[in-house]
């Protein structure tokens, strides 16, 4: 599970607590959404950079980075692709949230 634990800080979890609940927000531009946290005020979930293993963590309010596609790749499965950086967000073993391309 994606969790928002704290300022800077997005993780994996294998448990469900507060921190892995997040609001999808769709967002006015296009078909881009942003990802808050529903326990830390005005907390939103940011891709750092362009490419493989960039960082994933948080900024407090919406810009260019905190803005999300997401993919449909079918059979119930979706995938969160920056809009900024054409990237994804890849679970990295637990704890650990980076970028993928491809």
């Amino acid at each position: 599970y994606l969790g928002i634990q704290g300022a800077g800080n997005v993780v994996m979890s294998n448990s469900i607590s507060s921190t892995e609940h997040i609001n999808i927000q769709k967002l006015e531009e296009g078909n881009k959404y942003a990802l808050k946290s529903t326990v830390f005020e005005d907390i939103w979930v940011r891709v750092s950079g362009p490419g493989d293993n960039k960082a994933v963590n948080t900024q407090v309010y919406i810009g260019e980075w905190e803005e999300f596609y997401i993919d449909d790749l079918g059979g119930g499965r979706l995938v969160f692709r920056s809009a900024k950086w054409n990237n994804y967000l890849r679970a990295n073993g637990l704890g650990d949230v980076k970028t993928q391309i491809e």
